[in-house]
């Protein structure tokens, strides 16, 4: 039988009657709220997903699929968004990392544009959990500079192929 249901955890400073919800697939975030029993604020962000791997959504009326399990709301103060600062070199983030990577490494690679370096650190294999980001003193926006080098890695890579397949 499809997956037609599904259970989510809307959570957040602004939720007035944060819970587990029942909920059918397809339903709007707007429509789950007012069910709980609405906000208690102005919410300032949404996130689909959890606190570490969502994603933020810029409207209500995105619909919660199959593959969400949480909904995050917060107030405007909740959302703010820390600076960030240079990296004092604590090493908590490469501590922290589940793939034992160097995410500090990582990160000024993907700010140098350096392919190689993105490459032999093994950016791939970065599975943006999070956490390094999470437990930065630095506040660095290190997950999405390492999404960055991914991308800039990936682009690379294609450039070679096509470079490659000119040749023959």
């Amino acid at each position: 039988m499809p997956l037609v249901r599904r259970t989510v955890t809307l959570d957040g400073g602004i939720v007035k009657n944060p819970g587990n919800y029942d909920v059918p697939a397809g339903t709007p975030i707007a429509d789950l709220v007012e069910a709980s029993g609405g906000y208690k604020g102005e919410p300032g962000k949404v996130i689909m997903g959890g606190p570490m791997m969502g994603i933020a959504v810029d409207r209500t009326s995105a619909s919660i699929l199959k593959i969400n399990n949480a909904i995050l709301m917060f107030d405007k103060a909740e959302a703010e968004i820390p600076l960030e600062s240079a990296c004092i070199r604590c090493a908590r983030c490469v501590m922290s990392c589940p793939m034992r990577l160097m995410p500090t490494a990582l990160d000024s690679a993907s700010r140098e544009h350096d392919i190689d370096s993105l490459r032999e650190y093994n950016v791939m294999d970065c599975i943006e959990c999070g956490c390094c980001s999470f437990i930065c003193p630095a506040k660095r926006y290190l997950v999405q500079s390492i999404r960055d080098g991914k991308a800039a890695f990936r682009a690379a890579l294609a450039a070679e192929k096509a470079k490659e397949a000119a040749r023959k």
